[in-house]
């Protein structure tokens, strides 16, 4: 039996998105990220790169983010928080792409986001 491009393309994404995350969804009652709707989600949150930013400021906004590629059956936006090794993170409006492959699968998904400070 032979694969095609998209199979091939998915399974080279599965050694890609090497870390987990839960989801959490916004609580109408509380305005916290209490609800998880979906557990240990493949992904692989990298750093951006900063290099080419033309100001302190926009180099200082982008290493305060990184990028996150996750499973193509999740999509994230707002009202959602993201936990992966412990830490939250929030997804950036507007950042979202799929990644698709030669027949237009999307074989996986990515967005920017931002680490979620504690409040006290």
């Amino acid at each position: 039996m032979s694969f095609g491009y998209a199979e091939s393309a998915i399974g080279e994404v599965a050694g890609f998105l090497t870390d987990f995350m839960d989801v959490y969804e916004v609580d109408d009652k509380t305005g916290g990220f209490d609800t998880r709707v979906a557990s240990q989600v493949a992904c692989n949150l990298a750093p951006m790169n900063a290099n080419t930013a033309p100001s302190a400021a926009l180099r200082a906004e982008l290493l305060a983010r990184r990028v996150l590629a996750y499973d193509a059956t999740i999509k994230l936006g707002r009202g959602h928080q993201v936990e992966i090794n412990g830490e939250r993170w929030n997804p950036v409006s507007g950042t979202n792409i799929d990644a698709r492959s030669a027949d237009g699968q999307v074989i996986y998904r990515r967005c920017d986001v931002e680490f979620e400070r504690a409040t006290s």
